[in-house]
Order: C-alpha cells, then structure tokens, then sequence
C-alpha cells in the first residue's frame, strides 16, 4: 500500500513537470514566433529590394539606348515592363516575394486578355506617355524623384489596397502609380491604377530616378503635392 502511494506520487509529480514543460515551450512559442516572422518578412524585404534595383539597371540601361529618354509609363500596345524584359529576361523579378498574386508570361502582348502580374507600379508623372517621354536630365533632383514602387489594386470603396481585390487579376494593366492628389474613387476601377502597397513590416520599397531603393512608409513620399511624386517639384 505504501508503494502504491508512493508510485502515485511519483505519477503526479511527473504529470506536472510536463505541464510546465509545455507551459515553457507555449511562453517561448509566443515570444519567437513574431521574431521568426520578422526576420522572414525581412529577407522577403531585402530580396524586393534586390528586384527593384535590378529592374533600375534595366531601366537605366534602356535610358541609354533611347536618347537618354526614361521609359513609357503609358503605352497601347505594351506595358513598361515589356520595355524592361529585354533588359532583364526574368519574369520573377517583376514579383515581390511576398505578393500573393498570380503571375504569368511577360511576352504577352497587352492588347489581348492575358496581362500580366507585376507586383511593381511605375510614377505616370516620371514615365507620361509613348511618345512623349521625359529626357532624364529632366529630373533636377534624380535621388528624391520616385519612378518605380512597391503596389497593389485598389478595392471600389476607392484608396484601400488590398491583395484580395479582384482588380489585381483583370487583364491588359500596365501597372501605373495612381497619383495621390487624385481621388482614388474615380480610379478605384481602373486596372491601371495602382498605389503602395506596405508589404514588408509597414514600408514600401520604393525606387527612384537615379537607381537607388529604399524602404519606407508610405505617408513618407505618396501625399498631396508630393515632392517625391512630381519631378518638377523634387526637392524643392
């Protein structure tokens, strides 16, 4: 009988170190799984990083082939990243790593109904139309001209984005940065029209004019009579 009770005991005292143990792992669980999750979503950050910069090269290199004259954001047969593709000739780096869209073959041509999923959007007010393109010495300022960011569609209420938008998967979009001192209702539609989108821990990855990225948030370069947005005005 005493070594019943002693066995029991024993039981018992097993039963809580056990529960303390998970107890233990349930207290670390919550206090690494955030940190694991940042240091993801930093990694994905960095290589959204890497994609715009080598999209710059691109875009860089296009510049010097035609004149000195920055690529088309606005054109009826293509998109500007079909200016880019040649440059590049990777269809992955049109995707941010953590866009949760589809994506499909750059070489389709806009005109038919099979568009093409691109995580980036280009500054209207840096690339205007075919045909009208800026010279690149245009830009007073090159390092504070935004040309090329992080986005995603918007949903019909007009200036939410969201990646559940039906939006993001119509046909024939190029892609462009809606300007932020239009009302985002008249444009909320329009597959075109896109505005930053804060994947990456709240920031933006935003490339600019003269090639170089950075992170940041978005109330930091996309407001009413941005400086960053309008080439004119850059650093003014």
């Amino acid at each position: 009988m005493k070594n019943l009770t002693a066995r029991r005991a024993k039981s018992a005292f097993t039963l809580i170190e056990l529960l303390v143990v998970i107890a233990i792992i349930a207290i670390l669980a919550a206090i690494l799984f955030p940190v694991f999750g940042r240091a993801r979503e930093n990694a994905r950050r960095a290589s959204c990083q890497s994609n715009l910069k080598q999209i710059m090269l691109g875009y860089m290199q296009y510049t010097q082939d035609y004149d000195e004259k920055v690529p088309a954001a606005f054109s009826y047969a293509s998109g500007w990243y079909n200016k880019m593709y040649p440059y590049i000739k990777s269809t992955q780096i049109f995707k941010c790593p953590s866009d949760s869209s589809d994506i499909v073959a750059v070489n389709s041509n806009l005109i038919t109904p099979n568009g093409y999923r691109v995580s980036y959007a280009y500054n209207w007010d840096v690339g205007f139309y075919e045909g009208n393109e800026f010279n690149i010495a245009k830009f007073n300022y090159p390092s504070q001209a935004v040309a090329i960011v992080d986005a995603g569609s918007l949903t019909n209420s007009g200036g939410t984005v969201t990646e559940t938008s039906p939006i993001k998967d119509l046909p024939n979009s190029r892609r462009i940065l809606l300007t932020p001192d239009l009302p985002h209702t008249q444009d909320a539609t329009n597959a075109d029209m896109m505005a930053p989108t804060p994947r990456h821990l709240g920031t933006v990855v935003v490339a600019f004019v003269d090639g170089h990225v950075k992170a940041l948030r978005p109330e930091k370069f996309y407001y009413f009579n941005s400086k960053f947005i309008y080439p004119e005005t850059a650093g003014n």
